[in-house]
């Protein structure tokens, strides 16, 4: 991927490197990058010689161009702590971390909780980053703060519900069965496959899940709220590429 063009310059100075803070999933905040924001679009803020900070794992939904809040603005960017790549930077060599600016403080979570974005789920969070920003998003949505003053998790059993809400949509509902059929694995969330809210996991997906000790077989019955795109296949579908769309409700 060639960042060019419409992801501009950002100007950024490094600082003595610190230890790991193990308490939030982050680096220590003295190990940081203190940016200059040019440009900003959904997806990223670009940084000087191709690099840029990844901004999939929020879907905004609140309306507007929140991130174009940081544009003018210094800021002071905290690496994800770990030895895990991917949870680092994405297959593109994009930089995933905690975006700080006054007097919001850590924005990514910022947005979440003013009902201006949602979690995606797209890529892998440390567990207590993950917990920290779904914690953002359920405090928003019993406010109804922002989007969430008129927007809700669609109820899976309530398959009418779905009627023109293609596209990014949270999903909430319980597991009646799984059944795996020509390598790829189906969540149905009703008894009819053929008209009912389903999710699947592919066989090239199924190792993020093993990966982080997932046993599929343990979701059926389970109530869960699932994020992702959905489409029509033999009813509402959504695919599940990685674990962090799935949130276990009990």
């Amino acid at each position: 991927m060639k960042v060019t063009g419409f992801y501009l310059l950002i100007i950024f100075t490094f600082f003595l490197a610190k230890p790991v803070n193990s308490t939030t999933g982050f680096e220590d905040v003295r190990q940081t990058n203190t940016l200059e924001v040019i440009s900003s679009s959904a997806q990223f803020l670009a940084m000087a010689g191709s690099q840029y900070i990844n901004l999939e794992g929020l879907v905004w939904v609140g309306g507007g161009l929140p991130w174009m809040e940081v544009v003018g603005n210094r800021v002071v960017f905290q690496p994800v702590a770990g030895k895990n790549k991917e949870y680092i930077q994405d297959r593109y060599g994009g930089l995933k971390g905690k975006i700080l600016m006054p007097p919001h403080g850590w924005m990514q979570k910022y947005w979440i909780g003013k009902g201006k974005a949602v979690l995606s789920g797209a890529g892998h969070y440390p567990k207590m980053v993950l917990q920290a920003l779904l914690q953002a998003e359920k405090e928003a949505r019993a406010l109804k703060a922002g989007r969430w003053a008129h927007w809700a998790p669609i109820q899976a059993a309530e398959t009418d519900a779905f009627s023109g809400r293609e596209g990014f949509q949270i999903i909430e509902g319980q597991v009646k069965e799984i059944r795996k059929i020509r390598g790829v694995s189906y969540l149905n969330f009703g008894t009819d496959w053929k008209s009912d809210f389903t999710a699947a996991i592919s066989s090239k997906n199924r190792i993020n899940f093993k990966r982080v000790g997932w046993k599929l077989a343990d979701l059926v019955n389970k109530w869960v709220r699932v994020r992702g795109r959905v489409r029509s296949y033999n009813g509402p579908y959504v695919e599940l590429i990685f674990p962090e769309q799935i949130e276990i409700l009990e």
